[in-house]
Protein backbone atom coordinates (compact mmCIF):
# COMPACT_ATOMS: atom_id res chain seq x y z
CA UNK A 1 0.00 0.00 0.00
CA UNK A 2 2.81 2.38 0.91
CA UNK A 3 4.67 1.41 -2.25
CA UNK A 4 1.58 1.97 -4.36
CA UNK A 5 0.98 5.34 -2.76
CA UNK A 6 4.55 6.49 -3.45
CA UNK A 7 4.29 5.43 -7.07
CA UNK A 8 1.04 7.30 -7.45
CA UNK A 9 2.57 10.40 -5.95
CA UNK A 10 5.60 10.20 -8.35
CA UNK A 11 3.31 9.82 -11.36
CA UNK A 12 1.17 12.71 -10.22
CA UNK A 13 4.19 14.95 -9.69
CA UNK A 14 5.58 14.00 -13.13
CA UNK A 15 2.22 14.81 -14.74
CA UNK A 16 2.12 18.17 -13.00
CA UNK A 17 5.69 18.89 -14.14
CA UNK A 18 4.84 18.14 -17.76
CA UNK A 19 1.69 20.24 -17.52
CA UNK A 20 3.64 23.13 -16.07
CA UNK A 21 6.27 22.88 -18.83
CA UNK A 22 3.53 22.93 -21.46
CA UNK A 23 1.93 25.98 -19.90
CA UNK A 24 5.25 27.85 -20.26
CA UNK A 25 5.17 27.50 -24.10
CA UNK A 26 1.76 28.64 -25.21
CA UNK A 27 0.95 27.13 -28.60
CA UNK A 28 -1.46 29.28 -30.63
CA UNK A 29 -3.56 28.10 -33.52
CA UNK A 30 -1.97 29.53 -36.70
CA UNK A 31 -4.18 32.56 -37.27
CA UNK A 32 -1.33 34.68 -38.62
CA UNK A 33 -2.02 36.73 -41.75
CA UNK A 34 -0.01 38.71 -44.29
CA UNK A 35 -1.13 41.46 -46.60
CA UNK A 36 0.43 43.95 -49.05
CA UNK A 37 -0.78 47.46 -49.76
CA UNK A 38 -1.34 46.51 -53.43
CA UNK A 39 -1.78 43.31 -55.39
CA UNK A 40 0.10 44.61 -58.41
CA UNK A 41 2.98 47.09 -58.58
CA UNK A 42 4.82 49.11 -61.20
CA UNK A 43 8.60 48.71 -61.63
CA UNK A 44 10.51 50.63 -58.96
CA UNK A 45 7.63 50.94 -56.49
CA UNK A 46 7.88 50.07 -52.77
CA UNK A 47 5.90 47.19 -51.27
CA UNK A 48 4.50 47.59 -47.75
CA UNK A 49 3.87 44.27 -45.98
CA UNK A 50 1.82 44.01 -42.78
CA UNK A 51 0.36 41.18 -40.71
CA UNK A 52 -1.92 40.21 -37.83
CA UNK A 53 -2.19 37.25 -35.43
CA UNK A 54 1.53 36.87 -34.70
CA UNK A 55 3.14 36.05 -31.33
CA UNK A 56 3.23 39.34 -29.37
CA UNK A 57 6.80 40.60 -29.05
CA UNK A 58 8.21 37.99 -31.42
CA UNK A 59 10.42 38.90 -34.37
CA UNK A 60 8.64 38.18 -37.66
CA UNK A 61 11.08 36.92 -40.27
CA UNK A 62 9.93 37.90 -43.77
CA UNK A 63 11.43 36.73 -47.07
CA UNK A 64 10.51 37.43 -50.69
CA UNK A 65 11.08 34.91 -53.47
CA UNK A 66 11.64 36.79 -56.71
CA UNK A 67 10.54 35.77 -60.26
CA UNK A 68 13.92 34.19 -61.01
CA UNK A 69 13.89 32.12 -57.80
CA UNK A 70 16.34 34.19 -55.72
CA UNK A 71 15.29 35.04 -52.15
CA UNK A 72 15.68 38.32 -50.27
CA UNK A 73 15.13 38.41 -46.50
CA UNK A 74 14.80 41.09 -43.86
CA UNK A 75 17.38 39.05 -41.93
CA UNK A 76 19.92 40.29 -44.49
CA UNK A 77 18.89 43.80 -45.54
CA UNK A 78 19.89 44.90 -49.05
CA UNK A 79 19.06 47.52 -51.64
CA UNK A 80 16.94 46.93 -53.60
CA UNK A 81 14.96 44.62 -51.34
CA UNK A 82 14.47 45.00 -47.59
CA UNK A 83 16.50 48.05 -46.66
CA UNK A 84 16.07 47.55 -42.87
CA UNK A 85 16.17 44.59 -40.42
CA UNK A 86 13.16 42.49 -39.44
CA UNK A 87 10.61 43.94 -37.03
CA UNK A 88 8.59 42.51 -34.11
CA UNK A 89 4.89 42.07 -33.52
CA UNK A 90 3.26 44.45 -31.04
CA UNK A 91 1.24 43.45 -27.97
CA UNK A 92 -1.76 42.74 -30.19
CA UNK A 93 0.20 40.52 -32.59
CA UNK A 94 0.30 43.09 -35.39
CA UNK A 95 3.48 43.95 -37.29
CA UNK A 96 4.74 45.99 -40.24
CA UNK A 97 7.71 44.59 -42.14
CA UNK A 98 10.46 46.94 -43.31
CA UNK A 99 9.65 48.44 -46.75
CA UNK A 100 10.56 46.25 -49.72
CA UNK A 101 11.90 48.09 -52.79
CA UNK A 102 11.30 46.65 -56.26
CA UNK A 103 14.00 46.95 -58.90
CA UNK A 104 12.05 46.50 -62.13
CA UNK A 105 12.19 42.69 -62.36
CA UNK A 106 8.66 41.88 -63.45
CA UNK A 107 6.80 38.72 -62.54
CA UNK A 108 5.27 36.88 -59.58
CA UNK A 109 6.66 37.49 -56.08
CA UNK A 110 5.98 35.21 -53.09
CA UNK A 111 6.19 36.52 -49.51
CA UNK A 112 6.80 34.03 -46.65
CA UNK A 113 6.89 34.89 -42.94
CA UNK A 114 7.36 33.04 -39.64
CA UNK A 115 7.94 33.97 -36.00
CA UNK A 116 10.25 31.07 -35.02
CA UNK A 117 10.61 29.60 -32.40
CA UNK A 118 6.83 30.00 -32.38
CA UNK A 119 4.87 28.16 -35.02
CA UNK A 120 3.00 30.95 -36.78
CA UNK A 121 3.59 31.29 -40.51
CA UNK A 122 1.85 32.77 -43.53
CA UNK A 123 2.32 33.29 -47.26
CA UNK A 124 1.05 35.80 -49.79
CA UNK A 125 1.84 36.70 -53.41
CA UNK A 126 1.95 39.90 -55.42
CA UNK A 127 2.96 40.82 -58.95
CA UNK A 128 5.12 43.40 -60.63
CA UNK A 129 3.29 43.08 -63.92
CA UNK A 130 2.85 46.60 -65.21
CA UNK A 131 3.65 46.93 -68.87
CA UNK A 132 7.18 48.00 -69.68
CA UNK A 133 7.68 50.02 -72.89
CA UNK A 134 11.00 49.91 -74.78
CA UNK A 135 12.14 51.46 -78.03
CA UNK A 136 14.93 50.28 -80.32
CA UNK A 137 18.21 52.16 -80.63
CA UNK A 138 19.78 50.93 -83.87
CA UNK A 139 23.18 52.62 -83.85
CA UNK A 140 24.40 56.21 -83.94
CA UNK A 141 24.18 58.78 -86.70
CA UNK A 142 27.59 59.33 -88.29
CA UNK A 143 29.05 62.48 -89.77
CA UNK A 144 28.51 61.00 -93.24
CA UNK A 145 26.05 58.54 -94.71
CA UNK A 146 28.84 56.00 -95.08
CA UNK A 147 29.77 56.32 -91.42
CA UNK A 148 26.13 55.98 -90.38
CA UNK A 149 25.96 52.76 -92.39
CA UNK A 150 29.06 51.47 -90.59
CA UNK A 151 27.58 52.22 -87.14
CA UNK A 152 24.32 50.31 -87.60
CA UNK A 153 23.30 47.85 -84.88
CA UNK A 154 20.43 45.36 -84.45
CA UNK A 155 17.27 45.81 -82.41
CA UNK A 156 18.12 43.11 -79.90
CA UNK A 157 19.02 42.67 -76.24
CA UNK A 158 21.38 39.78 -76.67
CA UNK A 159 24.14 38.38 -78.89
CA UNK A 160 24.27 38.57 -82.68
CA UNK A 161 27.25 37.36 -84.71
CA UNK A 162 29.36 37.10 -81.56
CA UNK A 163 28.65 40.67 -80.41
CA UNK A 164 26.54 41.59 -77.40
CA UNK A 165 23.95 44.35 -77.82
CA UNK A 166 21.55 46.07 -75.42
CA UNK A 167 19.46 47.98 -77.91
CA UNK A 168 15.96 47.75 -76.42
CA UNK A 169 16.03 50.73 -74.08
CA UNK A 170 13.70 51.91 -71.36
CA UNK A 171 14.34 55.61 -71.96
CA UNK A 172 14.76 58.29 -74.59
CA UNK A 173 17.14 58.15 -77.56
CA UNK A 174 19.10 60.60 -79.70
CA UNK A 175 21.61 60.61 -82.53
CA UNK A 176 24.29 59.09 -80.31
CA UNK A 177 22.23 55.90 -80.11
CA UNK A 178 19.83 55.72 -83.03
CA UNK A 179 19.40 56.60 -86.70
CA UNK A 180 16.11 56.67 -88.55
CA UNK A 181 14.90 58.38 -91.70
CA UNK A 182 11.59 59.97 -92.62
CA UNK A 183 9.21 57.20 -93.67
CA UNK A 184 10.93 54.66 -91.40
CA UNK A 185 9.13 52.77 -88.64
CA UNK A 186 10.69 53.09 -85.17
CA UNK A 187 10.45 49.70 -83.42
CA UNK A 188 8.64 49.56 -80.06
CA UNK A 189 7.87 46.66 -77.75
CA UNK A 190 5.91 46.26 -74.52
CA UNK A 191 6.58 43.41 -72.07
CA UNK A 192 3.87 42.24 -69.67
CA UNK A 193 4.70 39.77 -66.92
CA UNK A 194 2.70 38.09 -64.18
CA UNK A 195 -0.51 38.07 -66.21
CA UNK A 196 -3.51 35.95 -65.26
CA UNK A 197 -5.74 33.91 -67.54
CA UNK A 198 -8.57 35.75 -69.21
CA UNK A 199 -8.97 39.02 -71.09
CA UNK A 200 -6.68 42.06 -70.79
CA UNK A 201 -6.37 45.48 -72.38
CA UNK A 202 -3.38 47.75 -72.96
CA UNK A 203 -3.78 51.46 -73.74
CA UNK A 204 -1.02 53.68 -75.16
CA UNK A 205 -0.74 56.95 -77.05
CA UNK A 206 1.51 58.56 -79.66
CA UNK A 207 2.02 62.15 -80.80
CA UNK A 208 0.70 62.70 -84.32
CA UNK A 209 1.59 66.41 -84.32
CA UNK A 210 4.41 68.09 -82.41
CA UNK A 211 5.19 71.81 -82.53
CA UNK A 212 2.56 72.22 -85.23
CA UNK A 213 4.19 69.67 -87.55
CA UNK A 214 3.43 66.03 -88.29
CA UNK A 215 5.62 63.66 -86.24
CA UNK A 216 4.52 60.00 -85.83
CA UNK A 217 1.50 60.01 -88.07
CA UNK A 218 0.47 56.34 -87.84
CA UNK A 219 1.53 52.88 -86.66
CA UNK A 220 2.84 49.88 -88.56
CA UNK A 221 4.65 46.59 -88.06
CA UNK A 222 7.74 46.59 -85.83
CA UNK A 223 9.86 44.95 -88.54
CA UNK A 224 9.07 47.19 -91.52
CA UNK A 225 12.39 49.05 -91.33
CA UNK A 226 14.67 47.00 -89.08
CA UNK A 227 13.53 43.60 -90.31
CA UNK A 228 13.97 40.14 -88.82
CA UNK A 229 16.20 39.13 -91.73
CA UNK A 230 19.67 37.83 -90.92
CA UNK A 231 21.00 39.83 -93.90
CA UNK A 232 21.84 43.48 -93.33
CA UNK A 233 21.03 46.34 -95.70
CA UNK A 234 22.95 49.57 -96.22
CA UNK A 235 21.66 51.44 -93.20
CA UNK A 236 19.99 48.64 -91.23
CA UNK A 237 21.57 45.71 -89.44
CA UNK A 238 18.16 43.96 -89.27
CA UNK A 239 18.12 40.84 -86.99
CA UNK A 240 15.20 42.59 -85.20
CA UNK A 241 14.34 40.50 -82.13
CA UNK A 242 11.92 41.90 -79.53
CA UNK A 243 11.57 38.81 -77.34
CA UNK A 244 14.83 36.83 -76.94
CA UNK A 245 15.63 38.43 -73.56
CA UNK A 246 12.06 38.19 -72.25
CA UNK A 247 10.76 34.73 -73.19
CA UNK A 248 11.93 31.11 -73.43
CA UNK A 249 13.43 30.38 -76.85
CA UNK A 250 10.51 28.04 -77.58
CA UNK A 251 8.16 31.04 -77.42
CA UNK A 252 10.33 33.51 -79.33
CA UNK A 253 10.70 33.30 -83.09
CA UNK A 254 10.73 36.95 -84.25
CA UNK A 255 9.67 36.15 -87.82
CA UNK A 256 6.82 33.87 -86.66
CA UNK A 257 4.85 35.57 -83.87
CA UNK A 258 2.52 33.62 -81.61
CA UNK A 259 -0.29 36.00 -82.55
CA UNK A 260 -0.81 39.01 -84.80
CA UNK A 261 -3.53 41.48 -85.62
CA UNK A 262 -3.95 43.65 -88.71
CA UNK A 263 -4.43 47.24 -87.59
CA UNK A 264 -7.52 49.28 -88.29
CA UNK A 265 -6.63 52.24 -90.51
CA UNK A 266 -6.35 55.48 -88.52
CA UNK A 267 -7.74 58.86 -89.50
CA UNK A 268 -4.93 60.98 -90.93
CA UNK A 269 -5.62 64.70 -90.67
CA UNK A 270 -4.15 68.12 -90.14
CA UNK A 271 -4.53 68.95 -86.48
CA UNK A 272 -3.87 72.04 -84.38
CA UNK A 273 -1.64 74.18 -86.64
CA UNK A 274 -0.22 71.42 -88.86
CA UNK A 275 -0.33 71.77 -92.65
CA UNK A 276 0.11 69.55 -95.66
CA UNK A 277 -1.72 67.31 -98.09
CA UNK A 278 -3.34 64.48 -96.15
CA UNK A 279 -2.03 61.14 -97.48
CA UNK A 280 -4.23 58.11 -98.14
CA UNK A 281 -3.19 54.80 -96.60
CA UNK A 282 -3.54 51.61 -98.56
CA UNK A 283 -4.69 48.27 -97.10
CA UNK A 284 -2.91 47.45 -93.84
CA UNK A 285 -1.99 43.97 -95.06
CA UNK A 286 0.02 45.37 -97.98
CA UNK A 287 3.72 46.18 -97.57
CA UNK A 288 4.78 48.03 -95.56
CA UNK A 289 2.37 46.14 -93.33
CA UNK A 290 0.54 47.52 -90.32
CA UNK A 291 0.20 44.78 -87.72
CA UNK A 292 0.55 44.27 -83.98
CA UNK A 293 2.64 41.15 -83.40
CA UNK A 294 2.95 39.21 -80.15
CA UNK A 295 4.96 36.38 -78.61
CA UNK A 296 4.23 34.27 -75.55
CA UNK A 297 2.79 30.96 -74.38
CA UNK A 298 0.28 28.95 -76.36
CA UNK A 299 -3.16 30.47 -75.93
CA UNK A 300 -1.96 34.07 -76.17
CA UNK A 301 -4.16 35.92 -78.66
CA UNK A 302 -4.30 39.59 -79.68
CA UNK A 303 -8.01 39.78 -80.40
CA UNK A 304 -8.86 43.36 -81.37
CA UNK A 305 -7.86 47.01 -81.31
CA UNK A 306 -9.65 50.34 -81.24
CA UNK A 307 -8.86 54.03 -81.25
CA UNK A 308 -9.83 55.65 -77.96
CA UNK A 309 -9.24 59.06 -79.56
CA UNK A 310 -7.61 60.28 -82.75
CA UNK A 311 -5.78 63.53 -83.45
CA UNK A 312 -6.87 65.00 -80.14
CA UNK A 313 -5.43 68.44 -79.39
CA UNK A 314 -3.26 67.98 -76.31
CA UNK A 315 -1.50 71.33 -76.09
CA UNK A 316 -0.30 74.20 -78.24
CA UNK A 317 0.60 72.69 -81.59
CA UNK A 318 0.25 69.20 -80.11
CA UNK A 319 -2.08 66.35 -81.08
CA UNK A 320 -2.13 62.70 -80.07
CA UNK A 321 -3.89 59.45 -80.88
CA UNK A 322 -4.70 56.83 -78.23
CA UNK A 323 -4.97 53.11 -78.98
CA UNK A 324 -6.42 50.17 -77.03
CA UNK A 325 -5.16 46.62 -77.70
CA UNK A 326 -7.30 43.76 -76.39
CA UNK A 327 -5.67 40.38 -75.81
CA UNK A 328 -6.21 37.21 -73.80
CA UNK A 329 -4.40 34.25 -72.23
CA UNK A 330 -6.20 30.92 -72.02
CA UNK A 331 -3.52 29.40 -69.77
CA UNK A 332 -0.44 30.42 -67.79
CA UNK A 333 0.89 26.91 -67.27
CA UNK A 334 3.70 27.64 -69.77
CA UNK A 335 4.32 31.16 -68.56
CA UNK A 336 2.60 34.44 -67.83
CA UNK A 337 4.83 36.78 -69.83
CA UNK A 338 3.97 38.18 -73.27
CA UNK A 339 5.64 40.67 -75.63
CA UNK A 340 3.75 42.87 -78.10
CA UNK A 341 5.62 44.89 -80.75
CA UNK A 342 4.73 47.52 -83.33
CA UNK A 343 6.32 50.38 -85.27
CA UNK A 344 5.81 54.14 -85.25
CA UNK A 345 5.90 55.76 -88.71
CA UNK A 346 8.03 58.92 -88.95
CA UNK A 347 5.99 61.44 -90.92
CA UNK A 348 7.52 62.04 -94.34
CA UNK A 349 7.70 65.01 -96.70
CA UNK A 350 6.71 62.60 -99.49
CA UNK A 351 3.33 62.28 -97.76
CA UNK A 352 2.76 65.72 -96.22
CA UNK A 353 4.92 68.03 -98.37
CA UNK A 354 8.16 69.86 -97.71
CA UNK A 355 8.34 71.58 -94.33
CA UNK A 356 5.35 69.67 -92.93
CA UNK A 357 7.11 66.48 -91.86
CA UNK A 358 8.98 65.21 -88.82
CA UNK A 359 12.46 66.40 -89.78
CA UNK A 360 11.22 70.00 -89.64
CA UNK A 361 10.68 69.72 -85.87
CA UNK A 362 13.29 70.61 -83.28
CA UNK A 363 13.63 68.68 -80.03
CA UNK A 364 12.15 65.22 -79.44
CA UNK A 365 8.93 64.97 -81.44
CA UNK A 366 8.62 61.20 -81.67
CA UNK A 367 6.70 60.19 -78.54
CA UNK A 368 4.99 56.96 -77.50
CA UNK A 369 3.61 56.58 -73.98
CA UNK A 370 1.83 53.87 -72.03
CA UNK A 371 -1.46 54.82 -70.37
CA UNK A 372 -2.88 51.76 -68.61
CA UNK A 373 -2.98 47.98 -68.30
CA UNK A 374 -6.38 46.53 -67.43
CA UNK A 375 -7.53 49.99 -66.37
CA UNK A 376 -4.68 50.57 -63.92
CA UNK A 377 -2.00 53.19 -64.55
CA UNK A 378 1.32 51.89 -65.86
CA UNK A 379 3.17 54.84 -64.38
CA UNK A 380 5.08 57.49 -66.29
CA UNK A 381 6.47 55.69 -69.35
CA UNK A 382 7.05 58.08 -72.25
CA UNK A 383 9.64 57.11 -74.84
CA UNK A 384 10.94 59.96 -76.99
CA UNK A 385 13.33 60.10 -79.93
CA UNK A 386 15.25 63.28 -80.72
CA UNK A 387 15.42 64.77 -84.23
CA UNK A 388 19.20 64.33 -83.98
CA UNK A 389 18.49 60.65 -84.67
CA UNK A 390 16.90 61.42 -88.05
CA UNK A 391 19.84 61.05 -90.39
CA UNK A 392 20.65 62.29 -93.90
CA UNK A 393 19.22 59.70 -96.25
CA UNK A 394 17.77 61.40 -99.34
CA UNK A 395 15.08 59.57 -101.24
CA UNK A 396 13.34 60.20 -104.54
CA UNK A 397 9.62 59.73 -104.77
CA UNK A 398 7.73 59.77 -108.06
CA UNK A 399 4.13 60.56 -108.97
CA UNK A 400 2.78 59.72 -112.43
CA UNK A 401 -0.16 61.77 -113.71
CA UNK A 402 -2.19 61.62 -116.91
CA UNK A 403 -2.82 64.55 -119.23
CA UNK A 404 -5.58 65.80 -116.90
CA UNK A 405 -3.21 65.94 -113.94
CA UNK A 406 -4.79 62.97 -112.16
CA UNK A 407 -2.37 60.52 -110.46
CA UNK A 408 -2.46 57.09 -112.10
CA UNK A 409 -0.84 53.74 -111.42
CA UNK A 410 -1.42 52.22 -114.87
CA UNK A 411 -2.31 53.48 -118.34
CA UNK A 412 -2.93 52.02 -121.77
CA UNK A 413 -0.19 52.02 -124.33
CA UNK A 414 0.24 55.35 -126.10
CA UNK A 415 -1.08 57.47 -123.22
CA UNK A 416 0.84 60.66 -122.49
CA UNK A 417 1.89 60.84 -118.82
CA UNK A 418 3.84 63.27 -116.66
CA UNK A 419 6.31 61.78 -114.19
CA UNK A 420 7.29 64.06 -111.28
CA UNK A 421 10.32 63.16 -109.19
CA UNK A 422 10.65 64.67 -105.71
CA UNK A 423 13.87 64.68 -103.70
CA UNK A 424 13.13 64.53 -99.97
CA UNK A 425 15.15 64.17 -96.80
CA UNK A 426 18.20 65.90 -98.27
CA UNK A 427 20.55 68.47 -96.80
CA UNK A 428 20.11 72.17 -97.54
CA UNK A 429 22.71 72.18 -100.32
CA UNK A 430 21.89 68.87 -102.02
CA UNK A 431 22.50 68.81 -105.80
CA UNK A 432 22.52 66.16 -108.48
CA UNK A 433 20.50 64.84 -111.40
CA UNK A 434 17.47 62.66 -112.07
CA UNK A 435 17.52 60.26 -115.03
CA UNK A 436 14.28 59.26 -116.76
CA UNK A 437 14.38 56.10 -118.88
CA UNK A 438 11.69 55.24 -121.43
CA UNK A 439 11.15 51.54 -122.28
CA UNK A 440 8.85 49.86 -124.75
CA UNK A 441 8.11 46.92 -122.45
CA UNK A 442 5.73 46.87 -119.49
CA UNK A 443 8.46 45.36 -117.29
CA UNK A 444 10.94 48.22 -117.82
CA UNK A 445 13.56 45.77 -119.05
CA UNK A 446 15.64 45.58 -122.17
CA UNK A 447 17.00 48.60 -124.02
CA UNK A 448 15.40 51.93 -123.28
CA UNK A 449 14.07 54.02 -126.16
CA UNK A 450 15.48 57.25 -124.72
CA UNK A 451 17.02 58.73 -121.59
CA UNK A 452 16.46 62.22 -120.27
CA UNK A 453 18.66 63.68 -117.55
CA UNK A 454 17.30 66.65 -115.63
CA UNK A 455 18.90 68.74 -112.85
CA UNK A 456 17.89 68.40 -109.25
CA UNK A 457 17.31 71.83 -107.72
CA UNK A 458 18.67 72.43 -104.28
CA UNK A 459 16.42 71.67 -101.31
CA UNK A 460 16.75 75.28 -100.17
CA UNK A 461 14.87 76.39 -103.26
CA UNK A 462 12.23 73.70 -103.65
CA UNK A 463 11.94 69.92 -104.05
CA UNK A 464 13.22 68.63 -107.36
CA UNK A 465 10.35 68.49 -109.82
CA UNK A 466 10.78 67.60 -113.45
CA UNK A 467 7.89 66.69 -115.74
CA UNK A 468 8.23 64.45 -118.70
Amino acid sequence: MDKFSKSSIVVAIAFLAVFALGAGYVVHANNATLSTDQQDYSPGQTVYITGTGWQPGATVYVSVTRPGGSVQSCSSPSSPGFTNPCTSADSSGNFAAPPYALDGIMGNYTVNANDSPYTNSAQITFTDSAANLDQCTNGAVGTTAAQTASLKEPCVFGTVNGNNYKNWVNGNANGNKAHWGEGDFISYRVTLTGLTTGSHSLVFSYDTVHSGTHSEDYLGSFDNTETTSSVSSTFHYNHNDPCVDQLPLSQCTPSAPTTSLVMTNPILANCATSLGTVPTLGPAAFAPTREFKGWGPSGFVISSMSYVGQNVVSGTGQCSTTVRINFSLSSVSSGSTVVIAWGGHIASAVDWGAGNSASAINGSPYHEALVSLDGASTGSQDRALSTTAVFFAPKIGTVIKNASGTPVTSVTAGTVVHDTATLIGASSNATGTVAYNLYTTNTCTGSQVSTTVAPVWTWAQQPAAVNR
